[in-house]
């Protein structure tokens, strides 16, 4: 609910009705627009469901980290970490958070069972040559 008084930041002589539940900016009723009951201004409508490639090849890193290629869990994570900060920083649509984080953590996986693997072969080999 808009503050008693305030104006749509688009119109300046309309009074708000409401405001963005992303930037916080007061809008009124003809420049609301809503996705799973929250209300956006049209700026960040446009940019809830996008997302960069960034966050996409994060993603896909990690699912191929896990298929295997171990060694891409390392670049999922640092892509995942860059992306979510763009978008901390309003740099990026926020629509990409729950995909870049989905390969942060594909990625946090495969690399720790990376470690898991070596250190089972480090252990295996000091081992045997007892």
């Amino acid at each position: 609910m808009a503050a008693p008084g305030a104006t749509c930041v688009n119109h300046s002589s309309t009074l708000a009705t409401d405001n963005c539940s992303r930037c916080g900016d007061f809008i009124c009723g003809s420049c609301i627009e809503t996705k799973d009951w929250e209300v956006f201004c049209p700026g960040c409508h446009d940019r809830v469901d996008k997302h960069t490639p960034r966050a996409t090849t994060a993603l896909v890193m990690g699912i191929l980290s896990l298929n295997g290629c171990l060694f891409l869990g390392i670049p999922a994570i640092i892509l995942g970490m860059q992306e979510m900060k763009a978008i901390d920083r309003g740099e990026a649509p926020a629509g990409g958070r729950n995909i870049a984080k989905g390969g942060m953590i594909l990625g946090i996986v495969t690399t720790v069972i990376m470690a898991l693997l070596i250190l089972g072969v480090l252990v295996a080999v000091v081992a045997g040559s007892l």
